[in-house]
């Protein structure tokens, strides 16, 4: 089963209308989104992605209602969909990442016998098995060639979690810290962080020093906080609010002293992601209103003006 713990949604995904391109450069002006209409895209609340290190490649994954599990790799081009194909994943699919390139992806898979982390080459779906635990495997990292990170179960009911690093055949535990829930590790040069979004929230250093300026960028209102591996400090920052009509999320790119918010208030936000590059940050929320019509956001961080366009993209109906 793809996510179990998401929930299950039965809606169809029309690739016609599976994602917004809108092209975002960092400036101190805001970023323009388009007027949504609520036709915007259908997409599974359990739908997974991955961006590719250099943020030119997206991997869609889903379940649909029967539980069937779904993989598109979206190739793009400059701020266009180049291309898309069927990725073949294992069924058991638990999560999913690009490896330090971009020509590669990290699965994990889960079972109640035993847990996978593979490696995947995109060019012929092939896999190499990595490692393998009888307990859950999630949120894997590649920080260098053949140096792996992920989240390890340490019981059968997953209650306790604690993030390894897998390297050259050994195992070694990152921080004793015991997570019941988590998010994806930061990488910024030979730190790896995460922001615990505690009261109020605060990072973790798992390993190496934080990077400098890095916990001015955290307010009150700061949910998560995702950082490309690259100077200035770039990073993706997503406040929570609650408002009349539920809670919301703004998001905004720090680079520097330069910021570009990402125009709206973003309903139910998932898979919030930045590009190990700087260069594209992807995402998917509801359109209108909690449980309603989804979709999936791309933004290219490319000059230096806030510019937004969407693009429909033409394909057959996935079901």
């Amino acid at each position: 089963m793809h996510l179990p713990f998401f929930r299950q949604a039965v809606l169809k995904l029309n690739l016609s209308r599976l994602i917004f391109i809108l092209l975002c450069a960092l400036s101190l002006s805001a970023c323009v989104s388009p007027s949504y209409d609520g036709t915007s895209g259908e997409i599974p609340g359990n739908t997974q992605l991955a961006l590719s290190p250099n943020g030119q490649r997206v991997l869609v994954s889903w379940n649909d209602s029967s539980r069937k599990l779904h993989a598109k790799l979206l190739d793009l081009k400059g701020s266009e969909v180049a291309t898309t194909r069927e990725v073949a994943l294992p069924p058991n699919t638990l999560t999913t990442a690009f490896a330090n390139n971009n020509e590669q992806i990290l699965v994990t898979t889960w079972d109640k016998q035993v847990n996978q982390l593979l490696k995947i080459n995109l060019s012929d779906d092939s896999a190499r098995l990595i490692y393998q635990s009888r307990y859950n495997l999630r949120f894997p990292l590649e920080v260098s060639d053949e140096n792996y990170v992920f989240l390890e179960g340490q019981d059968t009911e997953n209650r306790n979690n604690l993030w390894q690093r897998y390297q050259h055949g050994l195992k070694t535990i990152l921080n004793y810290k015991n997570y019941n829930s988590a998010a994806p590790l930061n990488v910024v040069k030979d730190a790896l962080f995460i922001l615990e979004p505690w009261s109020p929230p605060a990072f973790r250093n798992l390993s190496g020093e934080l990077p400098q300026g890095l916990r001015a960028l955290v307010d009150k209102t700061t949910f998560d906080i995702q950082c490309a591996d690259r100077s200035p400090l770039t990073c993706l920052r997503k406040n929570l609010y609650y408002g009349d009509q539920g809670s919301y999320s703004t998001m905004e790119i720090l680079n520097g002293k330069q910021r570009c918010e990402i125009a709206g208030r973003w309903i139910d936000s998932s898979e919030v992601l930045i590009s190990r590059d700087g260069s594209s940050v992807v995402f998917h929320a509801a359109i209108l209103e909690h449980g309603g019509t989804r979709a999936i956001y791309f933004i290219k961080n490319v000059g230096q003006t806030c510019t937004a366009s969407s693009i429909a993209i033409s394909g057959k109906t996935m079901r």
